[in-house]
C-alpha cells in the first residue's frame, strides 16, 4: 500500500469517491440554508430529549412534543438534500465513472446532473399541489394545518 500525501491532495482509491481534500462548500446563497437546517436540527434534537425527560421522568409527556420533531425532521431532511445537491455530495453511482475514459465520464456527470434537474422539476408541481391539499388537515396537538409539514417538499425541491 502506498503512503498518501495528504499536502498534496492526492485522491484515495476506494472507488474513485474519497478524497483527502477539504470538503466542497456550499454556494454563499445557500449559507442562509445551511444555517437554517443546523437549527431545525437543533430544535429537533432538543424535543427528542425534552418529551424523554418528560415522559420518563416526569412521567407527563409533551403531546406536542413529537409533532415539532417530526416537522422539524422532514424540514431539515429537505434542507439538507437541497445543500447536498448544490455540493455535489448527493447520493449517486459513483463506482462507474472512475472506469470510463475522463471525457465520457464528465459526460456521463452532467447527464446525471441534468437528470436530477428534470426529475425535481417534474415532482416540484405535483409536490406544491400536495402542500395545497393537506391545507385542509391539522396536525392533532398543535393544530397546524398540515401543509407546514408538506410545504417541505416543494421547497427542498426548488
Amino acid at each position: 500500500m502506498q503512503p498518501i500525501d495528504i499536502e498534496s491532495g492526492a485522491e484515495l482509491a476506494l472507488g474513485g469517491i474519497e478524497a483527502t481534500t477539504e470538503p466542497k462548500r456550499a454556494e454563499p446563497w445557500m449559507r442562509p440554508i445551511e444555517i437554517l437546517a443546523a437549527g431545525l436540527l437543533v430544535v429537533m434534537i432538543c424535543m427528542v430529549l425534552a418529551n424523554v425527560f418528560f415522559r420518563y421522568v416526569l412521567a407527563k409527556p409533551l403531546i406536542w412534543g413529537d409533532e415539532v420533531a417530526s416537522i422539524s425532521f422532514i424540514w431539515m431532511a429537505m434542507l439538507g438534500a437541497a445543500l447536498a445537491v448544490d455540493r455535489h455530495e448527493h447520493m449517486r453511482l459513483t463506482v462507474v465513472p472512475p472506469l470510463l475514459p475522463e471525457k465520457l465520464a464528465r459526460i456521463v456527470e452532467v447527464a446525471g446532473q441534468v437528470m436530477v434537474c428534470i426529475l425535481l422539476l417534474r415532482l416540484l408541481p405535483v409536490a406544491v399541489e400536495y402542500a395545497y391539499e393537506e391545507r385542509y388537515v391539522t396536525s392533532p396537538a398543535l393544530g397546524l394545518p398540515m401543509s407546514w409539514r408538506a410545504s417541505a417538499i416543494p421547497v427542498g425541491s426548488g
